[in-house]
């Protein structure tokens, strides 16, 4: 029923679509992660005006990451080859209105970075077996939803109306995120929409996270004796009972 809503107030306010052109808005512009956060998801929707196909792509902001394999020596597992990412999506979905491979062809996907599989990964140092750790890499961020492409897919209503759903896990990084909304018409992107969201923490989970890293010696102390004090009760309540 919301996206029955929201679609309906696109049409009645939106103002006439221009040939090849589309509009397109989000449900909500923000994620607030609290202490009990579990994911959220998202509603892009919109309309377009003539034939066509939707992408829509929400890209995280980047980060670092370093990659560490598990090695068995002495029949103890310790970490052995390791391979760091540089500026890598934090977070990267995509949906369309038909799979990807048929309404682009590989030069246009390649030029926009359009895709998990056109995306730089570009790795720190040399290594061996670059390829592997970058297929350990995606099989880890898809099993995490971190990355992922028409899971579901989007959706096309009357060939005018569309509607995309991107699911955000609990393990969200946080930080401004850029959805583009494309049309797709004979092979190549005709029009553009950026849009943006945000996601930040809220309430005393966040002031936690920030006392953690803003001040991580104090931190450290703080939960030492908090577990010291919690133990010490538990022994003080058992010893009496």
């Amino acid at each position: 029923m919301i996206r029955a809503l929201l679609l309906a107030a696109l049409l009645l306010f939106a103002p006439p679509l221009r040939a090849e052109d589309l509009v397109a808005d989000i449900s909500q512009p923000r994620i607030d992660i609290t202490t009990g956060f579990s994911g959220d998801e998202v509603m892009v929707f919109g309309a377009i005006e003539g034939e066509g196909d939707v992408v829509v792509v929400v890209r995280g902001p980047d980060q670092d990451l370093v990659l560490r394999r598990k090695e068995r020596r002495m029949g103890i597992w310790v970490n052995g080859a390791e391979a760091r990412f540089n500026e890598v999506p934090s977070f990267y979905a995509l949906a369309s209105t038909r799979p990807l491979w048929q309404i682009l062809p590989e030069a246009e996907r390649l030029r926009h970075r359009i895709g998990i599989a056109t995306q730089p990964m570009a790795m720190l140092g040399g290594r061996p077996d670059p390829d592997a750790f970058r297929l350990a890499f995606l099989r880890i961020k898809g099993e995490r939803r971190l990355y992922a492409e028409n899971e579901p897919p989007a959706q096309l209503l009357g060939g005018r109306l569309f509607s995309a759903r991107i699911e955000f896990p609990a393990s969200v990084a946080t930080g401004l995120y850029r959805i583009d909304a494309m049309l797709v018409r004979g092979g190549r992107i005709i029009a553009d929409r950026p849009l943006s969201l945000e996601v930040r923490r809220v309430g005393i989970g966040a002031r936690l996270w920030r006392f953690a890293h803003e001040m991580p010696l104090l931190y450290g102390i703080a939960a030492v004796l908090a577990a010291a004090l919690t133990g010490w009760f538990g022994s003080y309540v058992f010893r009496r009972t």
